[in-house]
């Protein structure tokens, strides 16, 4: 895990705005360096859902969710209907305590009246 501090004393604000005005940012190189300071971190827990149809709709992959095309229907056996996805829901956490720190991704499909968890992976760090 790594934590990005601000330079200059109440500079977390100036740090904050820089992460969000820079997407790019931590996809770049960093130059670190390893320095042992006295940290205390509290012990927190956070998720986050949403739903991901209408982002991967914009991106251009649309066959899917259309009803009728109903591109997914050879991918079951013996189903007797056209088969195509409804929604696409992903969760993830994080919780950060004493033992270490616990994340998880999740990503729920839902057809019809049936919902696939595709993925559900946890580490522990």
């Amino acid at each position: 895990m790594y934590f990005f501090l601000p330079n200059q004393v109440n500079g977390l604000e100036n740090l904050v705005n820089k992460f969000k005005s820079d997407r790019g940012f931590f996809s770049q190189q960093f130059m670190l360096s390893r320095e042992d300071i006295p940290l205390w971190i509290p012990r927190f827990k956070f998720s986050y859902v949403f739903e991901v149809k209408k982002t991967m709709v914009e991106l251009g992959l649309e066959l899917p969710f259309d009803d009728s095309k109903a591109e997914i229907t050879e991918m079951v056996l013996d189903i007797p209907y056209p088969l195509y996805v409804l929604e696409i829901y992903h969760k993830s956490y994080i919780e950060v305590n004493e033992g270490g720190t616990e994340f998880c991704g999740e990503l729920k499909c839902y057809y019809d009246d049936a919902m696939f968890k595709a993925s559900n992976t946890k580490l522990r760090s």
